[in-house]
């Protein structure tokens, strides 16, 4: 661990241990390792999953529809403060970094993205 992260993580515990508040310590340790999420899928119930998860400290990082014709990806990512969209998830796969991946589609397309 380098030592500018292991001070923080020191201040966290001090402040914990100060305020007797595990609130705080969770806030701050989502603020240090904030994870970069990708999501495949624009429907219904994906808009419920990246509400979830902004609220949970996670950022957004790329949208990409399932459908390779549709554009419902552009409208999903503005709706959603994402900054970047893919009409193809396999180039989202390919050129983005994330920490970790929702997946919201039809079952066959699950499938194929699994």
């Amino acid at each position: 661990m380098n030592v500018n992260k292991e001070a923080e993580l020191l201040q966290i515990v001090e402040k914990i241990l100060k305020n007797n508040s595990m609130m705080d310590y969770l806030n701050e340790a989502w603020i240090l390792n904030k994870k970069q999420i990708v999501l495949i899928g624009t429907s219904q119930i994906m808009q419920y999953h990246a509400s979830a998860l902004k609220e949970s400290g996670l950022d957004l990082q790329a949208v990409a529809s399932s459908n390779s014709h549709s554009s419902s990806q552009v409208k999903f990512a503005s709706r959603n403060n994402i900054p970047k969209n893919f009409s193809n998830w396999k180039e989202l796969l390919d050129q983005e970094q994330y920490d970790g991946i929702v997946i919201g589609t039809r079952i066959e397309s699950t499938l194929e993205i699994l």
